[in-house]
Order: C-alpha cells, then structure tokens, then sequence
C-alpha cells in the first residue's frame, strides 16, 4: 500500500498533523503513516464526520444538478435546431425566389453557437458526478475497513441561489 493511500486514512484520523513542507503526519509518532492494511491506533472523532459529510454532501450536490442539466440540454438543443431549420427554409425560399443571401449562413452559425449552452451543463455534471462517486466509493471503502457504517441525510434548500444544508450523520460502530 504506498504513503497516499495510507494519508487517507490520517485523514480521517483525530492524531493527525499537517504540515505545508511535510504533508501529512501521525502526530502520536511524528512520522509519515507506514502500517498495513489498517491502523490499529486511529482515533474518530471530529475529522471523520467532517470528511463524510463534505463529501456525502458533493456528491448529494452534484447529483441534484442531473435533471437541471438534461432539461438545458433538451431546451438549448431545441433551440439550435429549430433555428438551423429556420435557416434552412430561409435558404431554400430565398433560392427559389431567385436571391443568393449570406442570411442563412449567418443565422446557421447563431445556431451554432447556441450548442455550447446545451452540451456545456451535461458535460460539466457528468464530469463532476463521476469525480464524487468516486470520492464516495473511496470512502466508503476505507470506512468499512474499520468496521464502521454510515447513515447521511441531507435536507438542502435552495434560498436565493443559496444552498442551505442540515444534515444528519450518524455512525454505527464508532465509539
């Protein structure tokens, strides 16, 4: 198991110190974390529930955003269709009538840069979903192998554009 992995669980840890040149250390020995597996002498207290809620609450954000996405997808996609559409029967109208017009061209390319709002927001969550999911996941992990589990729930408001966040955390197993 190599030294990131290990500073996860110090983390975690109440004994944990850190320092901007060294990074993280055990403060009971002053010295990079070096155990296998898990670490017999971790203290939760404070940090642990920091930790999981931050990320708990990431996750919970990002995942909230999903639908919001997919609907500016589909209106912005809207938009940039039905305006390619516009420009193709202004084309082909102004073609029949006998007119050569750069209009159609220039309306085409308004739709076109229309696309970025559609694809911009979905690209951003999905992004953003898998980083957390994965944060979670790791978490997740390292909690279970101290024999430890969790329930979260959050209740989030939106006020203003605001969020307001009150959650209920609760271990089970953790003395």
């Amino acid at each position: 198991m190599n030294t990131i992995n290990l500073s996860k669980h110090c983390q975690l840890c109440e004994n944990k110190l850190f320092d901007i040149e060294t990074g993280t250390t055990c403060g009971l020995n002053n010295r990079k974390p070096n155990f296998n597996g898990i670490c017999h002498k971790i203290k939760f207290g404070e940090n642990l529930k920091q930790v999981t809620k931050k990320i708990n609450l990431e996750y919970e954000l990002i995942k909230n955003t999903k639908n919001m996405s997919y609907y500016n997808l589909i209106f912005y996609l809207s938009i940039s269709i039905g305006t390619m559409f516009l420009a193709y029967f202004i084309g082909k109208f102004g073609l029949e009538s006998g007119v050569i017009s750069t209009v159609p061209l220039i309306i085409f390319g308004i739709a076109l840069s229309v696309l970025p709002f559609a694809f911009g927001p979905i690209n951003k969550y999905n992004q953003g979903i898998k980083i957390a999911k994965k944060r979670k996941e790791a978490l997740d992990i390292l909690i279970k192998k101290y024999h430890l589990e969790y329930t979260i729930d959050f209740d989030i408001k939106n006020v203003h554009g605001i969020n307001e966040v009150k959650s209920d955390l609760k271990f089970k197993g953790m003395q």
